[in-house]
């Protein structure tokens, strides 16, 4: 027979066990999802493909690889100075000839400053169009295989905190867009600067035409869609503070208040954007389209 002690210890076992199978299932949730953020593509619904892989290879392996941040600080470094070499001989802000802006050597350097500024933005076209490509793809749905484009989803389909990806389709492909013109415009810039390599041939028609057309064509394509880029996001996190993170302004204080020693505080995180509405918009999707 049982007696009363029995039952109280047969009850009291019963929320034991129900209490450990909450927090074991706690435990193995908390664990799924530690796997998750160390290894998000293993939840593909279909594997990378063989374009994939190669995409990861060409934007994750090559071109994040330390040896381009360095050369990308040289390529800035650079367009500053031949740029601003440019802009001087441009202007005639030199005292080797006269006239000053009609003479040798002044021709000369005028022309290999615009050259090599030409061979630094070929440059910069050519590292940013595999990003600009795979996203237009995965914007126009045109991926193989087919990854979930909708707002808030990456490039392999997966929800994603990256504001970029949180723009509406329209926004996105006219950026990219604009983005891809500037690269094409700007390969048509640089052919025109090896057919009409001096200054004699760049100077007189049809050169002077050609050389002009599309290196104004380039830096306006470039303009457009680093504003509109620019513009969007910038709305979006304004719209919704610390959900995406600190923008690029936000970014660069925070660096050089790390160079000096200090911290950017979480208030100070978005001083340089404007404050959002007060209310939590009731519709998101609503919200974004109208962006």
């Amino acid at each position: 027979m049982v007696g009363p002690e029995d039952d109280k210890e047969e009850n009291n076992t019963e929320p034991m066990t129900s209490v450990e199978g909450l927090d074991i299932e706690a435990e193995s949730e908390s664990i799924r999802e530690e796997e998750e953020e160390r290894d998000p593509l293993q939840h593909l619904n279909t594997p990378l493909s063989c374009g994939e892989k190669v995409r990861d290879f060409i934007l994750l392996r090559v071109l994040s690889h330390p040896f381009f941040w360095y050369l990308n600080i040289f390529v800035l470094i650079g367009v500053v100075a031949s740029g601003a070499l440019f802009f001087f001989f441009l202007m005639g802000w030199q005292t080797l000839c006269r006239p000053r802006t009609d003479c040798s050597p002044r021709n000369e350097i005028f022309n290999v400053s615009i050259q090599v500024l030409n061979v630094f933005f070929t440059y910069m076209a050519t590292v940013s169009m595999p990003w600009r490509c795979a996203n237009m793809l995965h914007t126009l749905g045109w991926s193989c295989p087919y990854r979930n484009n909708a707002p808030g989803h990456d490039i392999y389909g997966l929800p994603s905190r990256d504001v970029w990806y949180h723009l509406p389709l329209r926004k996105r492909f006219w950026i990219l867009f604009i983005l891809l013109l500037n690269c094409l415009t700007q390969y048509a810039n640089q052919a025109t600067r090896i057919v009409y390599y001096n200054y004699e041939l760049a100077d007189s028609f049809p050169g002077n035409l050609w050389t002009n057309v599309f290196f104004v064509s380039s830096m306006i394509c470039a303009g457009i869609g680093g504003a509109l880029m620019a513009f969007h996001t910038g709305r979006l996190r304004k719209n919704y503070p610390g959900e995406f993170g600190p923008g690029p302004l936000s970014y660069a204080k925070q660096i050089w208040l790390q160079y000096c020693g200090k911290t950017l505080t979480e208030e100070d995180a978005y001083d340089d954007e404007e404050e959002g509405s007060e209310e939590e918009p009731e519709d998101r999707e609503s919200q974004l389209d109208e962006l």
